[in-house]
């Protein structure tokens, strides 16, 4: 007989699986059940279904290039960038280093190129970027900025000069665990949709002080904004503070996934969903998207995370496969065969 937790999980993912909404009092229910449990085993493959249903058998693969660090002001203390923990001189990527980064994203199937900066690049720098990476971007790829907090106008030079979307965060311990303001942060974002940029966003850092109710609004306010993608990025122990919190598990990472992949069923515009680090857990419980990473890295402390941390094309397609994957979207165009 079914006691009642397994009861109401069922009430949930019955209604989930027919992709209709739920409530955020069951998507809460969801997120405080044990990771360990049997529930959530199903909680992740029913979402594994789901995105299924709503992406077929395409996944979504994306590269992103740290173009330079610095001591950052923002001063995140889960970021290796920030002013307290930085560890390096300040670098910049060479001159022709981003269209030789490039040249290898060449009919890899790569649906978007990130550029990373800090907080506060100067605007300058991030144009240059920006100029350089659209001399040789692979046809069909999209490219993307990561940076700091940017007025109306200056996005839409950035849009002028060919940029196509910004990955923005209003994250978990915004002006707590940061020095940035979230009205800020907003404000950016609600600039981003205004000037019709696609929207890449993220529920992280996810420490395990998280509480289910932050992670939930963290997450819901993606769809108040309809938001492009939505993530899942657990906090690495990158900094002395990071590692004095603790990490949560990949169990937990690919339970609160499956949950984000539920919730995103009240946003028809989502085009996917991703897992950052890149593992095979939460691949298997909701998302379909994941990003091979060069250069600089906020949750490493080398200069070329390809070196480290950072997973390579290759490895990430293997892994899309090994999760059940065929193919990867392009934008505008037909999905081309994922192959290893």
């Amino acid at each position: 007989m079914l006691n009642f937790i397994q009861i109401e999980v069922q009430k949930i993912l019955e209604k989930a699986l027919l992709l209709t909404p739920v409530s955020n009092d069951e998507l809460l229910f969801l997120l405080n059940l044990d990771e360990n449990s049997f529930e959530v085993q199903i909680l992740r493959s029913v979402a594994y279904k789901i995105s299924k249903l709503r992406f077929g058998d395409n996944a979504m693969l994306l590269c992103q290039t740290g173009v330079e660090a610095f001591p950052c002001i923002a001063d995140c203390n889960f970021c290796s960038f920030g002013k307290s923990q930085f560890m390096h001189e300040s670098w910049r990527i060479t001159d022709g280093m981003i269209n030789n980064l490039q040249e290898k994203m060449m009919g890899q199937g790569i649906y978007a190129h990130f550029l990373l900066f800090m907080h506060n690049s100067d605007f300058l720098s991030i144009v240059k970027a920006v100029k350089e990476a659209k001399q040789n971007l692979p046809v069909g790829t999209d490219l993307v900025i990561n940076c700091g907090d940017l007025s109306k106008d200056k996005l839409q030079e950035l849009r002028n000069l060919g940029v196509n979307g910004a990955y923005h965060v209003l994250r978990l311990g915004e002006g707590i665990d940061t020095c940035l303001s979230a009205k800020d942060r907003l404000e950016t974002i609600k600039n981003i949709k205004e000037i019709g940029l696609d929207w890449y966003t993220c529920c992280e850092p996810i420490g395990a002080e998280h509480t289910a109710k932050q992670i939930l609004e963290q997450i819901l306010y993606a769809n108040e904004y309809e938001c492009f993608q939505n993530a899942v990025m657990r906090r690495i122990m990158v900094t002395d503070e990071s590692k004095k919190r603790g990490q949560i598990s990949l169990l937990r990472s690919a339970q609160i996934t499956a949950v984000l992949t539920i919730a995103m069923l009240a946003n028809k515009k989502i085009s996917s969903i991703a897992i950052h680090e890149p593992d095979l857990l939460g691949l298997t419980s909701g998302a379909n998207c994941i990003y091979a990473e060069f250069g600089v890295n906020p949750r490493d402390t080398h200069l070329e995370t390809s070196n480290n941390r950072g997973y390579s094309i290759e490895k990430c397609k293997a892994m899309l496969i090994d999760c059940g994957y065929k193919y990867l979207m392009q934008n505008a165009n037909k999905p081309i065969l994922l192959t290893r």
